[in-house]
């Protein structure tokens, strides 16, 4: 057993740098599953349960993906090696227990290197939770004993698994095959009209579909549509890339252009060989980027139905003589360093309406309300009214304690201008002079003072506002509506969202790059055997320099193109079935993976040219 410990070492030191980028980004996913781990168990933790849950089955799940593909690229490159165990009389079992053996070694050392990484890294996401959550609890790192367990098991289970399955794809195949694994001839780049045409046919039809279908029917024909989309882009990474790049060819032949000639022959191989993998990186970056992108949405939709319904952060009503306790919520705000937070403060008159069943609030008209100056001057409006049965002709009967009074407005339709209030069924804005003589005629009990507040919404005001609202500041006879804790469940989703969003696509992106940077390494000795052959037939270190690169930025660039089409299409569809949303945020989001994608992809071809020419 000593001997097999000492082999299995030797091996892995042996190829180091083959598992260095396998080891790397095993940790990472280890080192976030368990800080979610270790977030979800935390005591505070109450009613994200299942989203978190959801998001640490997502990591799992693609964990198993990413672990198992890389333990199958190094298990290609080493079938020699296996061949010889098998020629020198290796069994069954000791094949089983080198394999097992060596991937728990590999295992366990990225298990717990990413747990102490995660715990490191815990004490830093448990305070940006505390910031970026809209939650008035703060979370502090504790070390987690139910994280940890799960961690281990959960990944040693992922582990062992893909061991069993190396061990037994090996022992089907035969001596001879494994050490001719590296001599099979690859197949040559075959380029298919008809499955090009499919391919743009099925993809033609499942755009269109998605543009211009209504809700009901994208649902109904989700499934299918899943399938055609698949099967078209698919066919479109094996045969119509090369069929482009074919074209390309042809034309270069005419113009007896043999440099890039040569170039777009390497290219079009390059493809051919690489379809698979161009394939599952665009389905699943278009997939992340397409998630991305309706979590924006959806809080930037949820952000208009609040400002629609709520235009100011903060609305604070109190009697007249009653102001200074929205005085001292004020000056607290300040205290605490609320940034830009203004204030506008109105007087305002509360009027029944002649039945004495509806109350109103009458305020001085106001530039925030309408835009035209001559309006402001001469015209009355109702806002915030939902009902108009009290409104006959374009007249609307007050009462006051000292009279009753007949007011001529215009009926904005429901329009809000102030956040709702209790109470109050309608908003009365007036020119200025209307306003004083309703002013005069009005009890002293009935005049109010309103104090506007705009703030940046963000968790610290958020915090702040919740603390305040439980004291005896909130807890007066003076009316209020606040924007953040009227919509609380709103902004919390909101907020729990947008970060596990961003947490999961940054685990999936990363682990993508590394699948392209194991494709990469594979075609590595191919690669070197084609570059030495065009440096004899008369090609420039430059020249075939700048042909590595081409290769190398179509492997990367044409998923992430493919994700952008599809993140635009599902963004127009989205347009069409909810009103309101912009394509901003959208083209914000790909131009970051753009920059993401450009920075890995730098990185990549200067390391794999140093190894490569």
């Amino acid at each position: 057993m000593i001997s097999m410990w000492k082999y299995i070492t030797k091996n892995i030191t042996r190829n180091l740098s083959h598992y260095t980028v396998y080891i790397l980004s095993s940790i990472l996913s280890v080192a976030i599953f368990y800080m979610y781990a270790a977030f979800l168990l935390y005591p505070k933790v109450s009613g994200t349960e299942q989203l978190l849950i959801a998001c640490e089955i997502i990591i799992l799940l693609f964990s198993c993906f990413f672990i198992a593909y890389s333990h199958e690229h190094f298990l290609r490159e080493r079938k020699k090696e296996m061949g010889i165990w098998k020629t020198f009389g290796a069994s069954r079992k000791q094949l089983f227990n080198v394999l097992v053996l060596e991937n728990a070694v590999v295992g366990t050392f990225s298990i717990l290197v990413g747990i102490l990484f995660g715990m490191l890294l815990s004490k830093i996401f448990f305070n940006f939770m505390s910031d970026i959550l809209f939650s008035n609890q703060s979370f502090v790192y504790t070390f987690s004993p139910v994280a940890v367990f799960v961690t281990v098991i959960l990944f040693g289970i992922v582990f062992l698994l893909v061991s069993c399955r190396s061990y037994f794809k090996i022992k089907r195949i035969a001596v001879l095959e494994l050490f001719q694994e590296e001599k099979k001839p690859k197949p040559s780049a075959q380029f298919s009209r008809v499955k090009f045409i499919l391919s743009i046919c099925f993809l033609l039809v499942s755009y269109i579909f998605i543009s211009y279908a209504s809700l009901p029917m994208l649902l109904f024909a989700f499934l299918p549509l899943l399938a055609l989309l698949l099967v078209g882009t698919y066919l479109f990474c094996s045969n119509g890339l090369v069929g482009v790049i074919s074209y390309l060819n042809n034309k270069e032949k005419r113009q007896l252009n043999g440099i890039k000639m040569l170039t777009l022959i390497s290219l079009r191989k390059r493809l051919y060989y690489n379809a698979k993998i161009i394939f599952i990186v665009s389905i699943l970056l278009s997939a992340i980027m397409i998630s991305i992108g309706a979590i924006q949405l959806y809080i930037e939709k949820n952000s208009q139905r609040m400002q629609s319904t709520h235009p100011q952060g903060a609305l604070f009503v109190a009697s007249k003589g009653k102001e200074n306790k929205i005085e001292d919520i004020i000056a607290e705000l300040k205290r605490q360093g609320i940034k830009d937070l203004h204030m506008n403060k109105w007087k305002g008159l509360k009027i029944s309406s002649e039945s004495g069943k509806k109350q109103f609030l009458v305020i001085q008209n106001d530039p925030s309300f309408i835009k035209d100056e001559d309006s402001l001057k001469n015209n009355n409006y109702i806002f915030n009214n939902k009902k108009t049965d009290d409104i006959t002709n374009e007249i609307l009967k007050l009462k006051s304690e000292k009279g009753e009074r007949d007011l001529k407005v215009k009926n904005m339709n429901g329009k809000k201008v102030l956040n709702p209030i209790d109470g109050i069924e309608g908003i009365i804005s007036v020119p200025k002079n209307t306003f004083s003589e309703i002013y005069k005629t009005t009890i002293s009990e009935k005049r109010l003072s309103l104090y506007k507040l705009d703030f940046k919404e963000d968790a610290k005001i958020y915090n702040i506002l919740k603390k305040l609202s439980d004291t005896t500041l909130f807890k007066s006879d003076n009316l209020h509506s606040i924007r953040l804790l009227d919509y609380e469940n709103t902004v919390q989703l909101s907020s729990i969202l947008r970060l596990t969003g961003l947490f999961i696509c940054l685990v999936l992106f990363l682990a993508l790059a590394s699948l392209l940077w194991f494709k990469l390494y594979e075609d590595m000795n191919d690669d070197k055997k084609v570059f030495h052959s065009l440096r004899k037939v008369g090609l420039t270190a430059k020249e075939i320099k700048r042909t590595l690169y081409i290769q190398i930025s179509v492997i990367f660039f044409v998923p992430l193109s493919l994700g952008g089409l599809n993140l635009f299409i599902a963004t127009n569809a989205l347009q069409n079935i909810l009103e309101g949303i912009t394509i901003y945020s959208i083209i914000v989001i790909f131009l970051i993976f753009g920059v993401s994608q450009f920075i890995i992809y730098l990185i990549s071809s200067y390391f794999y040219s140093k190894k490569v020419l």
